[in-house]
């Protein structure tokens, strides 16, 4: 499902297609380090806990980040190189 929607999405230069696409890995990897601290330390968890939420903050500036620069370049969508 992944590769077919982030194909779609660049095909279409949609970034929400694009954007939906990667939360599918996102949320394996999330899920999956969630279930790999059950019964940890809460050192343990916390460290996983504190990667979480911060790879979800780099991925979600990275989403404000693409629209922000087309709608600063005036254009309602990005050019195809």
């Amino acid at each position: 499902m992944f590769v077919a929607e982030i194909s779609a999405g660049r095909l279409a230069q949609s970034q929400a297609l694009q954007a939906d696409a990667l939360d599918f890995p996102g949320d394996a990897l999330t899920y999956g380090l969630s279930l790999a601290v059950i019964g940890s330390s809460i050192a343990v968890r916390t460290n996983a806990a504190l990667f979480k939420g911060l790879s979800l903050l780099t991925v979600g500036a990275w989403y404000w980040h693409q629209p922000l620069i087309v709608c600063s370049m005036g254009e309602s969508r990005p050019q195809r190189s």
